[in-house]
């Protein structure tokens, strides 16, 4: 008889947000100085299949973590900050065209149980790019 229980191991991702109100993200990609992993735009069709789906109120710009998502999200995170560290300045010089920023994380455990810990530290970097933390959780 086969005791082992099959755990499903917790997947974590985490990507970086950045909402304007305007229909087009170059200038965000000038911003950050590195493309996005993808985008909408602010009045394109949220759906091609289905009209009832509306259209997009802001334009979004994402950069996802590269690291598997086996990997904890405070690594995700940690691969994150320094592209909004290093934007900083030119964020906040930009607030009249950017209407939020957020670190959007993404956490999934099969069995119900599981835990995010982040330090105080990794909570102090990300208050000073002022950048909000949504978390999206799926327990099963």
């Amino acid at each position: 008889m086969n005791r082992h229980k099959q755990t499903s191991e917790p997947r974590a991702k985490a990507c970086i947000r950045i909402l304007s109100e305007l229909p087009e993200i170059g200038f965000i990609t000038k911003l950050m100085e590195t493309a996005p992993s993808r985008y909408t735009i602010a009045g394109e069709k949220r759906s091609l299949r289905s009209v009832a789906a509306g259209k997009h109120s802001h334009s979004t710009w994402i950069l996802e973590s590269i690291l598997s998502e086996k990997s904890p999200l405070e690594k995700h995170i940690l691969y994150l900050l320094p592209f909004l560290e290093k934007a900083d300045s030119k964020l906040k010089c930009s607030r009249d065209k950017i209407c939020g920023v957020d670190i959007f994380c993404f956490y999934a455990s099969a069995s119900g149980q599981g835990s995010i810990e982040l330090s105080s530290e990794i909570l102090r970097r990300i208050a000073l790019v002022d950048a909000d933390l949504m978390f999206d959780l799926y327990l099963s």
